[in-house]
């Protein structure tokens, strides 16, 4: 079934509440390992891109992906908004053109946005590691 801009539109407003609704157990589960900051980033990004959106509705699925990159970037603190923009910005650009999204679409944009996110990692600092990197995920270079 093809998803149009209403329903990407719908799947960022989850996500929001998602990240908000685990806000508490992200940023426990990031303490392990990090500066205990992951959920309370993305709550804080994903609430400001429900705003943005609200704001300023983007036009089309490219314009929905862009203006919610833009967003991560401008809003959520470390590595984290830089790879979930880059993410956003690939997935924009493997969505040009498209007024709904099908099946074999939603694989372009999500291998797009993950191959943007290993790129900008490897940039970064060559040795980092990302969620891409864990076998458990089923899509990271280990898989």
């Amino acid at each position: 079934m093809p998803v149009g801009h209403a329903g990407v539109l719908k799947w960022l407003e989850v996500l929001q509440q998602v990240y908000a609704a685990n806000r508490q157990w992200l940023t426990e589960l990031d303490s392990a390992i990090g500066d205990a900051d992951h959920g309370i980033n993305m709550d804080r990004g994903f609430t400001a891109v429900k705003a943005e959106v609200a704001a300023r509705p983007p036009s089309d699925i490219r314009s929905v992906f862009q203006s919610v990159a833009t967003v991560l970037i401008r809003h959520v603190g470390g590595a984290a908004g830089p790879l979930y923009g880059t993410f956003f910005l690939r997935a924009a650009a493997a969505c040009a053109g498209r007024t709904e999204i099908q099946a074999a679409d939603a694989l372009a944009l999500f291998q797009a946005g993950i191959e943007g996110v290993g790129q900008a990692a490897a940039k970064r600092q060559p040795a980092t590691r990302t969620m891409l990197d864990c076998p458990a995920s089923g899509f990271g270079r280990d898989a």
